[in-house]
This record gives C-alpha cells, sequence and structure tokens, in this order.
C-alpha cells in the first residue's frame, strides 16, 4: 500500500560520511533537502534520494503502481514433502529414520531423524535420509548455481557446535567420476524448538560433477529432528518489475536483510514508467520500494511471504 513520509528521518550525505538528524514539522509528511543539496535518507527500510526540486508535502493523489514478478525456479526433488510416503528416499541400513504422522510443517507427513548416545557409543556419528541423480526430476547442470533448502524441527537439546557440518539440517554434494573430486553446499542449525527454515548459499556445479548426492538429517551431534518441505532449486532467477506514476523520483530493490540490490538513483523529470530485471536468489524475500516527487512512497513484495524462519 502507498505510504506517506511522516515522523523522524535520519539524512546522510551522499558520501555517507556524516549524518544529520532531522525532524518531520508535518503531519502530512514533509519531503527535505539542505542548502539544495542531495541526501539519503532510511525511513521504513528504503534508501530515499532527496532533491531540493521535490521539497514540499506528499501529494495523495499521485498514486504509485507496481508490478513485480519472477518464474519461481523448479524444486528438483521428488515428494519433498513426504505426503507420498517415503518413496524415493534411501535411509540406508541405519535405524533412526521414519516417516512421522502429525508433526509437520506443512500437510500432514515429516520424516523423523534420531541419533542418540547409544548411537554414539557405536561410533555411529550421523543418521540421514538421500536421494541421488537418478531420484532428481531433472539432472544437475554444470555452470549452473543450485541452493538448497527445507523446514526442520528439533527441541533445544540438539545443539550444535561451532563446527562447520555439525547440528541437523541439509547437505547436496556432487562428486567426479571415481569420486575423486567434490563439491558442496550445506546449512545446520541447534534445535530451537520451533520449525526453522534452513537456506543454504550456492554451489557451482563444476563441469566434472557426474553423481549428485542430497542429504538431510542429524551431523555429529545427538537428538531428534523432524524434515519437511524441502527443495534443491537453481540458485539465481529474474526478478521483474514495472513502476508506474505520475513524476517518479527513485525505485530501489531490497532483499529482507535490508541489503540494498538495486537503486535507480533520481529519475529524469517527468518519468511516469519504470521498468528492471535483476538477477536474485530464488529463495529469499525482495521488496520494491518507490518514491515520486509527490513525496508518496509505496512498496511491493515478491514473493509476498514472510522471512525465512519465522
Amino acid at each position: 500500500m502507498d505510504q506517506t513520509l511522516t515522523g523522524n528521518y535520519q539524512l546522510r550525505k551522499e558520501n555517507g560520511m556524516d549524518s544529520v538528524p532531522v525532524s518531520s514539522t508535518s503531519s502530512t509528511g514533509n519531503i527535505f533537502s539542505l542548502a539544495g543539496k542531495s541526501y539519503l535518507a532510511k525511513y521504513c527500510g528504503i534508501v530515499l534520494l532527496l532533491w531540493s526540486a521535490v521539497s514540499g508535502f506528499a501529494d495523495p493523489a499521485s498514486r504509485i503502481e507496481i508490478k513485480v514478478s519472477a518464474t519461481p525456479p523448479e524444486n528438483l526433488l521428488k515428494n519433498a514433502d513426504f505426503e507420498k510416503g517415503l518413496s524415493p528416499w534411501r535411509t540406508g541400513r541405519k535405524s533412526g529414520v521414519e516417516l512421522c504422522e502429525g508433526t509437520a510443517h506443512s500437510g500432514k507427513f515429516s520424516l523423523k531423524v534420531t541419533l542418540d548416545s547409544s548411537d554414539r557409543k557405536k561410533h555411529i556419528s550421523t543418521k540421514s535420509f538421500y536421494c541421488t541423480r537418478s531420484n532428481l526430476k531433472s539432472p544437475l547442470r554444470p555452470g549452473k548455481s543450485y541452493i538448497i533448502s527445507g523446514w526442520m524441527l528439533a527441541n533445544p537439546d540438539l545443539r550444535k557446535p561451532p563446527m562447520t557440518y555439525h547440528g541437523a539440517g541439509f547437505s547436496l554434494s556432487v562428486y567426479a567420476k571415481g569420486w575423486k573430486k567434490k563439491a558442496n553446499c550445506h546449512i545446520t542449525s541447534a534445535g530451537l524448538g520451533r520449525w526453522v527454515h534452513l537456506v543454504s548459499k550456492p554451489v557451482l556445479i563444476p563441469e566434472w560433477a557426474v553423481t549428485p548426492e542430497f542429504h538431510a538429517g542429524i551431523f555429529y551431534v545427538s537428538g531428534t529432528a523432524f524434515f519437511d518441505d524441502m527443495s534443491l532449486t537453481e540458485a539465481y532467477v529474474k526478478l521483474n518489475f514495472q513502476v508506474k506514476s505520475s513524476g517518479l523520483l527513485q525505485v530501489v530493490v531490497e532483499d529482507d536483510a535490508g541489503c540494498l540490490l538495486f537503486d535507480s538513483g533520481e529519475l529524469p523529470e517527468k518519468t511516469n514508467e519504470f521498468s528492471k530485471s535483476i538477477e536474485i536468489l530464488s529463495s529469499g524475500n525482495y521488496f520494491v520500494r518507490v518514491i515520486n516527487r509527490g513525496g508518496n512512497v509505496a512498496e511491493k513484495a515478491y514473493p509476498g511471504r514472510s522471512p525465512a524462519g519465522s
């Protein structure tokens, strides 16, 4: 929805060296300029470029229309929510991996993994389920980057030491012929007593990669964890956005961590339409934010869901 600028602003000079706090003197929302110089203002997570040319009050009649689209990448994992049972997932010969009804992130089922102290005494340090190339919907493509993600539930007694691979979570490894080379990505966590969304960093598939393995489970710690709604997708997609308004001033894109991914800067006067396509991580949440010369601010979220982990 549209928002007008009200309340306090934190202005920062373009060189980023010093900041000047400024308080609004109007409940309708002023746009500020200082001595005719341009400033950056942080307001509601948006980086605003302020110019003396637009000093004045917000115009409620100057509406902003934002359209955002992207083609979601295909999830290459089959039966990633376990609503069709265990197939095609493999559990090896280890006990402690079972289908669980009633505890699920979505639907009815999840997969439950238990690794206890008696396993550790038998020198069993990991418990997981996995799939290989034949169980994927399509092959991983060399030269492309991929990410893995999924939801995990474990009690706080499942701890994660400060070691990379320890904890409960997911891993993707790709091997060369003869198992002589490996590239991988992984994401693990301690138990938090609630469902948490785990997302790995991207991994680039090398030209020599022939055998992929996706694993989910408990690694080098003891406890019980539930896994659900997992994915293996290409890491990057194109985010397309189109903006329409009378007198557009600036368009920015941020992720849900507040990192600025795109900034149009000050648009030319009489700009009424603006469109752009940028590359984003497929797993994230993004916000297209717009200010026009009438002082109005609007925001559109993609994909319109709560941030990961909530």
